[in-house]
C-alpha cells in the first residue's frame, strides 16, 4: 500500500516538474514586441476611451446577465476574418456611441497587435495582443498590455508571467498555464 501511494506521489510530482518546464520553455521562447511596445501611445488613446466610458460598457453588459454583481470583468475581442463569431463578447456588444470612437483606435492598433480587450471594475485595463493554445502540451498562453494592475478575484490568473513595465502605468505580460 506503501508504495502505491509513493509511486502515486512521485508521478504527480514528476508531471508537475514536467509542467513547469514546459511552461518556462513557452516563456523563454516568447519575446517582448518591440511594434507592441512602438504602439503604445494608440493603445493608451483606447485606454482613455475605455476608462472614460468604464460605467456606461458597465451598465450596458450588466443588463444582458443575470448576476452582474458576480461579474469583474468584461472581455470584448474584435472577430477578424476566420475567427469563431462570439456575439457575447464581440467588440460590437457596447454602447453604439463607445463603439464609434473604440472602433477607429482598434483599426489603427491593427489585427497583428491586438485581438481584443477586458474592462475591469477595478479600474484595471487589459489590452489581449496575442492568446494561443498548443494542442500537444495543453499550454495556453498569450501577451497583455496591462494597465492600472490590480488583484481580481475571479480572473483565471496565469500560472507563470513575466512582465516588463512601461511607460505611464502599463505592463507588458506575457504569461502561461497549463490546461487541465
Amino acid at each position: 500500500m506503501y508504495k502505491l501511494i509513493f509511486a502515486l506521489l512521485i508521478s504527480v510530482f514528476l508531471f508537475s516538474c514536467n509542467s513547469d518546464q514546459e511552461i518556462n520553455a513557452v516563456l523563454k521562447q516568447t519575446k517582448f514586441q518591440q511594434q507592441i511596445i512602438n504602439k503604445l501611445p494608440r493603445y493608451e488613446k483606447l485606454k482613455i476611451i475605455l476608462d472614460k466610458n468604464r460605467d456606461s460598457l458597465f451598465r450596458f453588459r450588466d443588463r444582458q446577465t443575470q448576476y452582474p454583481e458576480e461579474i469583474s470583468f468584461y472581455t470584448y475581442i474584435f472577430h477578424y476574418k476566420g475567427m469563431e463569431f462570439n456575439e457575447a463578447i464581440d467588440i460590437k456588444n457596447m454602447p453604439s456611441f463607445v463603439y464609434g470612437q473604440v472602433d477607429s483606435v482598434f483599426r489603427a492598433i491593427g489585427e497583428p497587435s491586438i485581438k481584443g480587450f477586458d474592462v475591469f471594475r477595478n479600474g484595471t485595463i487589459r489590452m489581449i495582443v496575442n492568446h494561443n493554445f498548443d494542442e500537444k502540451t495543453n499550454i495556453l498562453s498569450g501577451e497583455y498590455l496591462v494597465w492600472n494592475d490590480k488583484p481580481i478575484e475571479d480572473d483565471e490568473e496565469p500560472v507563470v508571467k513575466k512582465d516588463s513595465t512601461l511607460s505611464n502605468g502599463w505592463i507588458y505580460r506575457i504569461w502561461a498555464r497549463k490546461e487541465n
